[in-house]
Parts: structure tokens; C-alpha cells; sequence
């Protein structure tokens, strides 16, 4: 295959690669666009298909919703996080349904039921795992983790930050304050 010798280099393996190229020509809308005659031109595809096996970076976005809370603001921005309510055009965006609902229509997920969340916006930059290896860390066999938390490290981090604001309103004459619940986490990529 042309993709695997131009990009394999040292950094990826022998396999998969027909399984990527077919991944990228699914997440990164070519498909979609060649169907409805919107593809951009030949150059602009190549670039994008070029860029996809060079990069080296994986950019995620950790989404958490926060149930029993109101802001007046519907976007706050903590630098490395935002809590904000999404619109349901914003998180069919976000988790990418346009190519879920045609390619991977098992995965939709029910955006307009969660668009009345507020919800955690946690971005994160990962390396891309190579194509074609598997990489098992045989140091962690029979080692029990320490984890204080069941979620991802940029959602642990904005969790640590909230937790420190003082909730209970002035006007509140009680110390009673039931909290918010996070009831699951999502995580949203750009791979390949």
C-alpha cells in the first residue's frame, strides 16, 4: 500500500494501515463530501490526508455533565477547562454525529436529550498511538493501581477546582447542601 511506505517510518508498524486510511477517509468527512459533491479540491484532500499520518498529537476533548446546577452565564472559561450548556448542534459537533449516524450509527448518541446539561469541557493533548503496534506495558502486571477517581486526568482536575468554590449561597441559612453529580464522562478525539 503507497500510504503504509510513504508513512511508516520508524514510528509505526507493518499492519492496520488499510484499516486507518479507510478510518480517516470516514472521520474526516471525505466520504460525506464526495457523496454531496462538496469536496474541496484535490490539493486541500491531500494536505488533510498528508497531515492526518504526520501528526504526532492527538487532540481530545473530556466531557462531563454536571446535574443540579445553574449558571447565569451559559460559557465559563477556566483557562484549561470550560463549563458550559451545550446546544445540541454544539454536541452533535463535539462527538462528531454527522459521521456517527452514517458510519458508525450503533455509537449516535442522544444529543438533544443531553443538551439540557451544564456541561464540563475538559481539552487534552495525547501522542498518537503508532499504527500497527500494540504497546503492553508488562511493568503494571500484578501491580494494583492507587486511583482516587473514576475519571480521566483533565476531568479530575477541573473536579479539584470546584470542589474548592463555596456552593452554598449567602442567603442560605443552612450548612445543607446535596452537591452536584457528574453520572458519566464522555471523551471525544480527532483520531486519525
Amino acid at each position: 500500500m503507497e500510504t503504509k511506505s510513504v508513512y511508516q517510518g520508524k514510528r509505526h508498524g507493518r499492519s492496520g494501515w488499510a484499516e486507518a486510511v479507510k478510518t480517516w477517509f470516514r472521520r474526516s468527512g471525505a466520504y460525506l463530501r464526495l457523496a454531496e459533491e462538496e469536496i474541496g479540491t484535490l490539493e486541500e484532500e491531500l494536505k488533510a490526508f498528508r497531515t492526518a499520518f504526520t501528526r504526532e498529537e492527538l487532540e481530545i476533548v473530556h466531557l462531563a455533565p454536571l446535574e443540579y446546577v445553574y449558571f447565569e452565564k451559559d460559557e465559563i472559561d477556566f483557562g484549561s477547562f470550560k463549563i458550559a450548556y451545550s446546544s445540541p448542534r454544539l454536541l452533535d459537533e463535539i462527538l462528531d454525529q454527522r459521521t456517527r449516524s452514517w458510519f458508525y450509527r450503533w455509537a449516535l448518541i442522544p444529543t438533544a436529550d443531553l443538551s439540557a446539561y451544564w456541561w464540563i469541557l475538559a481539552p487534552e493533548t495525547q501522542p498518537i498511538p503508532p499504527i500497527g503496534n500494540i504497546t503492553v506495558d508488562l511493568s503494571t502486571l500484578n501491580r494494583v493501581p492507587r486511583l482516587y477517581s473514576n475519571y480521566e486526568l483533565p476531568i479530575e482536575r477541573a473536579l479539584e477546582s470546584l470542589v474548592l468554590y463555596r456552593w452554598i449561597p449567602d442567603w442560605n441559612d443552612e450548612d445543607h447542601w446535596t452537591g452536584f453529580e457528574i453520572p458519566f464522562a464522555l471523551r471525544a478525539d480527532n483520531y486519525p
